[in-house]
């Protein structure tokens, strides 16, 4: 079974359990503590620094009322395909036009996130 390195940038909901049919789900080091709504600058470079460094194969950000934005803007272009903004529900086209324009076109309802880390995990 295929393992996915999964950075999760969302406070309000734990990290999930891997889907039985679905890869492996292991938690980025380092990115666990993190303010959902207030990225410290400190976050944000941990982030930068696990994926630059090669260490994220997918990227699942809190929208978070937009402070999400703060994560999307640092996503390596590399892992723009594999980085998922989640929403307590349906995603609204204002907000997800805005991480549109940054390059990030998967979206989804937190019910959903599991699903759709398996999709991008199986188009890499």
């Amino acid at each position: 079974m295929k393992t996915a390195r999964v950075a999760w940038l969302d406070g309000l909901s734990s990290f999930p359990p891997s889907l039985p049919d679905g890869p492996q789900l292991v938690q980025v080091e380092g990115l666990e503590n993190h303010s959902p709504y207030l990225p410290l600058d400190e976050d944000i470079n941990a982030f930068r620094e696990a994926a630059e460094a090669g260490e994220v194969d997918v990227v699942v950000i809190g929208n978070n009322t937009g402070s999400g934005r703060r994560f999307a803007k640092v996503v390596p272009e590399a892992l723009l395909s594999r980085s998922i903004i989640v929403f307590n529900g349906e995603p609204r086209s204002g907000d997800s036009a805005e991480y549109s324009k940054m390059g990030i076109r998967l979206f989804c309802a937190r019910s959903d996130v599991l699903d759709v880390i398996a999709e991008a995990v199986a188009a890499e």
